[in-house]
Parts: structure tokens; C-alpha cells; sequence
């Protein structure tokens, strides 16, 4: 707690940044929550090795800490104050068509539906097969019986998120504050976009996943990270006892703790062969979904055919072929979105 990085003046850049980041999206106010839960990490930490010596934590330590802890939530609170005076408030305005699970009257088929599009959005964390700039209307159907087979996707998303949750705290100190921190910003900023607190104007929203997945990467590299330095399945060994003769063959080392260079370069290698194959797939998938946006009758025509059950991409394909003088295709495209 004496390092010049504590000191609160260094809190005014970070938090200059979250401002900006809500100003262009709101879901970047959500951001306050990460420095306020690395104080409580800091916190705990502090209290924890000051256990570990069998002393209190001294007066300094205690007094900056609450000083950094009150500043981040007078701003926190400042700056909500500040956008409701600016704004009056956010007034939610959507039809049926946008969001029709928010006006079904049955309440269970509400939360089930609401639950399974949370497994929507964790597969397009995991793996973005599917993209479309619309989701509205029908392009979902409703959830609304448990045993229904979509509801294996939820179940897999909260189990991975408890799963890693558990594996992250299981990690050495210097890997589980990093992992506790993207946790956090997966959870924080998806909270907004995940129809718990309010209902959203949106069925799903692709850009909404925008700052979750910056966590989801982050809780990638650490565990990578983690993984290269043999950290994973093997305890560190202190660096104040010397090495005994079954720990002399061992090395210690920038690779990490194992049998020495080859067992380092193993890790090595498969990260980076998992490193290239994630990026050489998402780059193809990428390029692909880049094509679609080449003009506004290319991502029409190629996602209306790939949401037959949205209002919106109907009407704008209906539009299109209008356009391009397909009168059929245009009847057939209006006649979909009427319907």
C-alpha cells in the first residue's frame, strides 16, 4: 500500500476513460463496478498478508484505501446524477415487433425466454456462427415449457460461467486477481443487455456484446497465461527454500515451473497452436461477415434470407427487390413480414 500507484490521483485517468466510454455507449457506465471490485480485491489482499505476519493493517493503509473507495463511488454517483439531470431519464419505448418476449403475459415463458437468449449470447461470445443486424418479430420463438431442448443452452452457459467462476479461484494470486477482474467485466457490462433488471429494446443485440466480450477475451489470456507458465496443475514453489535433490533436476524459470526448457516448450506450442487456430477461424468468419456489409442491398438480401422470421429484414429485402424491380421476390419478402 506505499507504492506511488496507489495514490488516488491515479484513479482520475481510469475514470476519465469509464466517462467516455458511457458517453458513447451507455452500457460503459457499468465499468464503475471494476475498479470498485479491484479496491475490494486490494482489500482483501492486504488484510489477508497482514494475517499471514500476525499484524493489523497499519492506519496508512486502511486511511487510502477508504479514501480511493469514497472518491469511486462520489463519482460514480456524480456522474449517474449528472446523465439523469442531462437526460431526464431513459424512457423505454419499443413496440412488439422489437421485443415481443417483454409483452407476453405469461410470466414463465418470459423467464424462459429471457434465459435462453442469455445461451444466445454466450454462443456468440464462443463461437459467432450466426449474425444477423436484426433479431426482432419471430426470429426467436418463445420459450415455454422447461423440458424444452433450447434450454440446454442457458443450462450450458450459466454451468460454464459457475465453471470457470470455480477454476478461476482455484489459480495462483497473481493469476486469480486478473481472473476474478475479467469475470466481472463479462458479468457487469452483459447485466444491462440481460432483461434482469429491465427489458430491453432489443431481442438480442450483437453490439451489445461488445464490452463483455473484452472480459471474455481477458479471462482467455489469463488462463492461457496461466497455462504457459505451468501454474495450472502445479503449486508454486517459494522462492525462499532451496532446492532439494528431488528439486534440483527442475527448473525455475520465465517459462514458468516444470521439468525444465522441453516441458516449457511443450506449453509453448500448444498455446500457440491454440492461439493460431482461435485466430485463423475468427479471422475467416470475419472476413466472411465483412462481404455481407459491403453495401446496404448486399447485408438486405443476405440476411433476409438468412432471418426468414424478422419483421425488420423482411420489410428491408421486401424494399430491396422493389428496388432491383423483383417483383415477385418483393411480394413474397413483404408478405413474410406482414405476417
Amino acid at each position: 500500500g506505499s507504492g506511488t500507484t496507489h495514490n488516488p490521483l491515479w484513479m482520475i485517468f481510469p475514470v476519465l476513460l469509464i466517462i467516455a466510454s458511457g458517453l458513447c455507449k451507455e452500457s460503459g457506465f457499468t465499468l464503475f463496478s471494476i475498479p470498485m471490485g479491484m479496491e475490494l480485491l486490494d482489500f482483501l489482499a492486504a488484510q489477508a498478508m497482514a494475517r499471514c505476519q500476525k499484524e493489523r493493517l497499519s492506519k496508512r493503509v486502511i486511511r487510502r484505501l477508504r479514501l480511493r473507495a469514497g472518491l469511486l463511488i462520489a463519482s460514480t454517483f456524480l456522474v449517474f446524477v449528472a446523465r439523469y439531470r442531462h437526460t431526464g431519464g431513459t424512457s423505454l419505448n419499443m413496440s412488439p415487433q422489437d421485443n415481443p418476449i417483454s409483452f407476453e403475459s405469461d410470466r414463465k415463458a418470459r423467464i424462459l425466454s429471457y434465459s435462453f437468449l442469455h445461451g444466445v449470447y454466450m454462443r456468440l461470445l464462443v463461437w459467432p456462427q450466426f449474425l444477423c443486424y436484426d433479431y426482432s418479430m419471430d426470429a426467436i420463438p418463445m420459450v415455454r415449457d422447461f423440458f424444452d431442448c433450447r434450454m440446454m443452452l442457458p443450462l450450458s452457459a450459466y454451468v460454464g460461467f459457475m465453471a470457470s467462476l470455480s477454476f478461476v479461484m482455484q489459480l495462483p494470486a497473481r493469476h486469480r486477481r486478473s481472473g476474478l477482474i475479467a469475470m466481472a467485466l463479462l458479468a457487469v457490462s452483459f447485466l444491462p443487455a440481460s432483461n434482469i433488471l429491465f427489458p430491453v429494446g432489443t431481442v438480442v443485440g450483437e453490439r451489445l456484446m461488445y464490452v463483455p466480450s473484452a472480459g471474455y477475451c481477458l479471462a482467455v489470456v489469463v488462463v492461457l497465461h496461466a497455462y504457459l507458465q505451468g501454474t495450472l496443475n502445479k503449486p508454486p514453489i517459494p522462492h525462499r527454500l532451496e532446492p532439494t535433490k528431488i528439486q534440483r533436476g527442475k527448473e525455475i524459470h520465465s517459462w514458468g515451473i516444470g521439468s525444465g526448457r522441453p516441458e516449457a516448450m511443450r506449453r509453448a506450442f500448444k498455446v500457440l497452436l491454440f492461439v493460431s487456430s482461435g485466430m485463423a477461424a475468427l479471422s475467416v468468419r470475419t472476413w466472411v461477415r465483412v462481404w455481407d456489409w459491403e453495401s446496404s442491398e448486399t447485408l438486405f438480401i443476405k440476411d433476409g434470407a438468412r432471418q426468414p422470421n424478422s419483421s425488420k429484414t423482411q420489410f428491408n429485402l421486401g424494399i430491396t427487390y422493389m428496388q432491383m424491380q423483383e417483383w415477385d421476390a418483393a411480394v413474397d419478402a413483404l408478405v413474410r413480414c406482414a405476417w
